[in-house]
């Protein structure tokens, strides 16, 4: 969903090192896993599906 919504801005403007559609599930994860941020967790079954 991220790249999705943030692909249309990465391809005008090319900003491939600051780009939402341009981050790593990696880059995510650990974004989630913060002490400091607070997350709620879209889960479809026992799947989780995104975040918000």
């Amino acid at each position: 969903m991220q790249v999705k919504a943030f692909q249309n801005l990465l391809e005008k403007y090319q900003d491939f090192e600051t780009s939402p559609a341009n981050e790593t599930k990696e880059k995510n994860r650990a974004k989630l896993l913060q002490a400091y941020t607070c997350f709620y967790y879209i889960y479809e079954g026992k799947d989780n599906m995104g975040a918000i």
